[in-house]
């Protein structure tokens, strides 16, 4: 049957690809930061990025992260394992997508993460975030290090820094700024795990006692000085024995 897309028979359409296909390799290389393990007992097939962001695979479309679609075209790879589909970024080697396969047809699976376009906001996010800091010009330079190193999940990571602003003194979260510089700690789990330390290392000190109570109003000063009249415990014991008090 002739495609209703490319207007020609798949048969025809593979006899012209095959010419250019390529055994696979026997171990795919992906970065180790992913901590992925692709072998050929892995299913890998590729797959191109739709328009709305989404990847066809037996009969469902599975999502990816928004703005990963290119006009030019995007081709991402697939990997099964067992029950899970992961999709990786071919040309960064990056997962940008795990799903559990659905044995349903005609379904849009979708990650709550893939909905929104993470890439909107984050500038000013991150301007009203180091608004909080002492040191603004400091906290900018930490945050754009954080989104260097965590791009996809630095609005994940600014709302775990705002959170600290509701959970300890402001104090703490000043003086550990500098610190997370000098040490290259560079996360938002490893700005609070400082915090913590902190607070630890240097409880804040005690109340110091008042010296002497100041009066609110200067005419009522000389009541500071008053002293009330005081009984010789002699007559409550009187009293308590049953005796004359008068």
């Amino acid at each position: 049957m002739v495609h209703n897309t490319t207007k020609k028979r798949p048969v025809d359409v593979f006899q012209e690809e095959k010419q250019h296909l390529r055994p696979v390799r026997e171990l795919i290389s992906v970065p180790a930061k992913d901590k992925l393990s692709y072998s050929n007992t892995d299913t890998s097939i590729t797959r191109v990025v739709r328009k709305d962001n989404t990847i066809l695979f037996k009969a469902n479309r599975y999502s990816v992260p928004l703005g990963t679609y290119s006009e030019f075209g995007k081709d991402v790879q697939l990997y099964i394992q067992e029950n899970t589909l992961r999709i990786m970024d071919i040309e960064t080697g990056e997962v940008i997508g795990t799903h559990e396969i659905s044995q349903q047809k005609g379904l849009l699976i979708q990650e709550r993460a893939h909905r929104r376009d993470r890439s909107r906001g984050i500038p000013a996010y991150m301007e009203s975030t180091a608004d909080k800091f002492e040191d603004k010009s400091l906290a900018l330079q930490y945050l754009a290090e954080v989104k260097e190193r965590y791009p996809r999940y630095i609005r994940d990571q600014l709302q775990l820094l705002n959170k600290l602003w509701g959970n300890f003194p402001s104090h703490y979260i000043n003086q550990t700024l500098p610190l997370c510089i000098k040490r290259k700690l560079y996360s938002a789990s490893e700005f609070h795990d400082m915090v913590k330390h902190l607070m630890v290392q240097h409880p804040v000190e005690a109340t110091k006692p008042v010296d002497k109570i100041q009066a609110l109003h200067q005419e009522s000063s000389y009541l500071l000085d008053m002293k009330p009249p005081t009984r010789d415990l002699s007559i409550y014991m009187d009293i308590m024995e049953g005796g004359d008090s008068s």
